[in-house]
């Protein structure tokens, strides 16, 4: 019997150990791995002679393609104006088609900062400048602080990101955008990766509002995805909020719930 409880003590411990790896540690070093593995293909000389008899049909699709294309993703860029904040006077949502009101505007500042945590003991702290130089477009610079506490040690996780934005739908009730730009993870990894993001926000009822956001980062052969969703109360240019944040860090998950709040000037 010594034996078996030997082992059983061994197996115990090793199971322990290998349920307390930290989960940011695992993602740097996910992270900082260079090697990916790329598809090549080959090409026969008769795909040229191909090519020439789809030409016709290329022709033929190719400006249908763009113009749905080009609708679909820029759309139109009707005249619209930016309302003080959200349910501003009666209005609801953020954009008005009386673009000479008083008081409304061309441009938004806003801030946004939040704390996340999650049943395992990674934490964050996030903070996001955005910018709209008008009602069509804008620039967001966000900043995301990752930790964790394990045997007495603290793991860090830096994630920073510039992204410039196109306000595709600007309507009374929904706000969408789509934006692309660059990342930057710090700490041991230390690398710069492409980023895009997509974000809608409802307002269905004064004074709340749903935020839905989507980022992916691309660093080496892995990406950091980041989902967020959001249940924000306005209160003139202060918006509290509460969330959920789901960040899947070069393939280690780490869902979390959070708060925070949001300002506009």
């Amino acid at each position: 019997m010594q034996p078996i409880f030997k082992l059983l003590i061994i197996t115990l411990f090793f199971s322990q150990i290998n349920f307390a790896q930290s989960k940011l540690k695992k993602a740097k070093s996910n992270l900082s791995d260079n090697s990916f593995t790329s598809n090549t293909s080959t090409t026969s000389n008769s795909s040229s002679s191909s090519s020439s008899k789809n030409t016709f049909l290329v022709d033929l699709l190719i400006e249908p393609i763009i113009w749905i294309g080009t609708h679909t993703v820029l759309g139109e860029a009707e005249d619209r104006s930016i309302v003080p904040f959200p349910y501003y006077n009666g209005y609801q949502g953020e954009y008005s088609t009386n673009y000479k009101q008083e008081n409304y505007k061309n441009s938004l500042l806003h801030i946004n900062s939040y704390y996340i945590s999650s049943k395992d003991a990674v934490k964050g702290l996030n903070i996001d400048v955005n910018y709209r130089f008008t009602p069509l477009i804008g620039a967001e610079l966000k900043h995301l602080h990752l930790f964790e506490k394990y045997f007495g040690e603290t793991e860090y996780l830096d994630i920073s990101s510039l992204l410039f934005n196109y306000y595709r739908i600007r309507e009374k009730y929904v706000t969408a955008y789509w934006g692309i730009g660059l990342s930057y993870i710090a700490n041991e990894v230390k690398k710069v990766g492409f980023s895009y993001a997509t974000g809608i926000e409802i307002f269905p009822v004064n004074p709340i509002s749903l935020s839905f956001t989507w980022q992916q980062n691309f660093v080496n052969a892995q990406a950091i995805n980041e989902l967020k969703l959001q249940l924000n109360y306005h209160i003139k240019q202060f918006s509290p909020f509460i969330g959920y944040y789901n960040y899947n860090l070069a393939g280690v998950k780490n869902p979390s719930i959070g708060f925070g709040c949001n300002y506009r000037f």
